[in-house]
């Protein structure tokens, strides 16, 4: 192999190492009935349906507890393990608005959050009405 050769084969390992796919590799799951979702941590990456969900990282986070959760997510717990404080009336109002902000991403997917009054927060899939 020349010089050329080498060089050339170097260039296509560099940009192979670069692509996307290999950058944002992602993870099947969390399981959602009706819904193929991937995500991806590190890059607070979310598909949902071949979808891009846009996210914050703080938005990310709220919307991965929602999605692993079996039932409701504590208030408390959303904002020690997202917000990184304790349950004030200053972290529940700044919860509330995040919420507001995730609950429209996930609109189009049929899906709402939930508010657990005084309790937290749950994913619920809706329920179109019956047509006759």
């Amino acid at each position: 192999m020349n010089n050329h050769e080498q060089n050339s084969e170097k260039e296509r390992a560099k940009h192979k190492r670069k692509s996307p796919l290999h950058r944002h590799q992602m993870v099947e799951g969390p399981a959602l009935s009706g819904h193929r979702v991937w995500h991806n941590d590190a890059h607070h990456m979310l598909i949902i349906d071949d979808t891009v969900i846009p996210c914050t990282p703080i938005e990310y986070q709220l919307l991965m507890h929602l999605l692993e959760a079996k039932g409701y997510v504590t208030l408390t717990t959303l904002v020690q393990d997202v917000l990184e404080s304790t349950l004030t009336r200053r972290t529940r109002h700044a919860l509330t608005k995040y919420m507001s902000q995730v609950r429209a991403k996930v609109w189009p997917f049929d899906l709402d959050i939930l508010c657990v009054t005084a309790h937290g927060y749950m994913l619920s899939q809706t329920l179109l009405p019956a047509s006759n």
